[in-house]
């Protein structure tokens, strides 16, 4: 495999953590660095660079909801990006986005369309981090 044109420092949160090892070990060989966990990220946030948080939309044991807002009110322009194994869960993905994450992807994605994905993401959090504060008019 190709390395990427471009080097991700993200989390990834799954309940499933070979699956996680498994998507963060082939995310590697593209040169990103990737941290799998199944818990404990509020604590690993506060001691990590991380430029990209990917989260799996159903975990048993994590209120996903729950974990994005948390981390919106903390992190409030880290990008979230959902990981989605289920076929349909519109209401689950609706819920989430709302809570403040970005957007989603299919965990069946081939590493080159994620790399696409985490490129897309991170340049317009880039981007928008880059753009100056804007005063408001007739503030006081």
């Amino acid at each position: 495999m190709p390395a990427s044109s471009f080097s991700v420092e993200f989390a990834l949160v799954d309940d499933n953590l070979p699956l996680a090892e498994a998507i963060a070990s082939s995310l590697r060989e593209r040169g990103h660095s990737c941290t799998p966990m199944t818990g404990g990220l509020g604590e690993w946030l506060e001691h990590h660079r991380c430029e990209v948080l990917v989260v799996d939309l159903s975990m048993p044991e994590i209120d996903t909801v729950a974990l994005i807002t948390e981390t919106r009110q903390r992190y409030a322009n880290l990008p979230i990006i959902l990981f989605n194994a289920l076929g349909s869960a519109t209401e689950q993905i609706n819920a989430a986005l709302r809570a403040g994450a970005n957007g989603y992807v299919s965990k069946s994605l081939p590493p080159e369309q994620l790399d696409g994905v985490l490129s897309r993401v991170l340049s317009a959090s880039r981007k928008h981090a880059r753009r100056p504060e804007r005063a408001l008019i007739g503030a006081a």
